[in-house]
């Protein structure tokens, strides 16, 4: 009789310290790459019937990169957050992403989390050094899970890394070339252009020299109603997007970035012929910083991250201009 009572015992211990770990069948998501439902910011991993989601609609994944021993913490709360299911059988991702959700499987048990994630960024080059795209290492620094008043706690997990490409190719043509740029009748922008792609320059008629010679360098960080700009839009785009007082409706800009720091050189030589005209080679720093301005996250690129060093060259050659 106290054998039977004593397993009784046992068994009342084990039900109440029962905090609802043992649920969580094996919570390894280390392995393979996580996954990002479309049309959203949820990232996701599975490991057979369980799933692990995060969703950063709070906080997204920008492209900049973080100080070595410095990961940027994120704190999953507001638009920020991370659930675990298990459910009852393998999911597709169109189990995880869409809504409403399949008949099949379904989920189990669902679980919600809160407290602390890291995300240590790095830049991601090809083969000629030129910046493709950021890789974002996403570590469950400390969370804690609930669920029907439940609670597990998880540390120093790792969720995986997420790679997310620049955006834009920057790709005009061949720079050692005369590249014959484009100019506007209406303002006094000049720019050239490739696809969804558009590199602008913006200065006063006034800069353009009337006799042979090398102007510059002019320090961008100096100029106040001018500049140089990058602009990228939803799809390809034709002159009238650049130069028309009312621009086209479609497509729209998607990225804008402006030249924070950087100069520009403006060689002007006497166009062959004899004619007496001019024309203006002009060339940027490599060192050229641009800002994205279409948004806060703070996103820079230097002239050199994206475009291939020409051999002797300390400039970015920006084209041949004729006014």
């Amino acid at each position: 009789m106290k054998k039977i009572f004593g397993l009784i015992a046992a068994l009342i211990l084990v039900m109440g310290c029962d905090d609802g770990e043992m649920s969580f069948n094996s919570f390894d998501f280390s392995a393979g790459t996580p996954s990002l439902c479309s049309q959203s910011n949820i990232y996701y991993k599975i490991n057979g019937s369980e799933v692990l989601l995060i969703d950063l609609s709070g906080t997204p994944l920008t492209n900049v990169a973080t100080q070595p021993g410095q990961p940027r913490m994120i704190t999953i709360e507001g638009g920020n957050s991370i659930t675990y299911r298990n459910y009852s059988d393998t999911p597709s991702s169109g189990s995880i992403c869409s809504f409403p959700a399949p008949a099949s499987p379904t989920v189990l048990e669902e679980w919600t989390g809160e407290g602390t994630i890291s995300v240590i960024t790095t830049v991601i080059r090809n083969t000629s050094d030129i910046v493709t795209g950021y890789s974002h290492k996403i570590t469950l620094v400390d969370l804690s899970f609930s669920k029907d008043g439940e609670t597990t706690r998880i540390v120093n997990n790792e969720f995986g890394s997420i790679t997310i490409p620049i955006g834009f190719t920057f790709n005009f043509g061949i720079e050692t070339t005369d590249l014959d740029l484009r100019s506007c009748d209406e303002n006094d922008l000049v720019y050239k252009r490739k696809a969804g792609e558009v590199l602008i320059l913006n200065l006063d008629p006034s800069r353009y020299p009337s006799s042979v010679g090398t102007t510059g360098p002019i320090d961008v960080a100096t100029l106040t109603d001018e500049g140089v700009l990058f602009l990228v839009y939803n799809g390809s785009i034709g002159d009238g997007h650049i130069c028309d007082v009312i621009a086209p409706v479609s497509p729209t800009i998607r990225e804008r970035w402006e030249a924070i720091s950087g100069t520009i050189t403006i060689i002007t030589e006497e166009v062959p012929g004899g004619t007496g005209a001019l024309q203006y080679k002009i060339r940027f720093s490599n060192n050229m910083v641009f800002e994205k301005v279409s948004d806060t996250t703070g996103q820079t690129f230097i002239l050199s991250d994206l475009v291939v060093p020409i051999s002797g060259e300390t400039d970015y050659y920006f084209g041949l201009y004729q006014n």
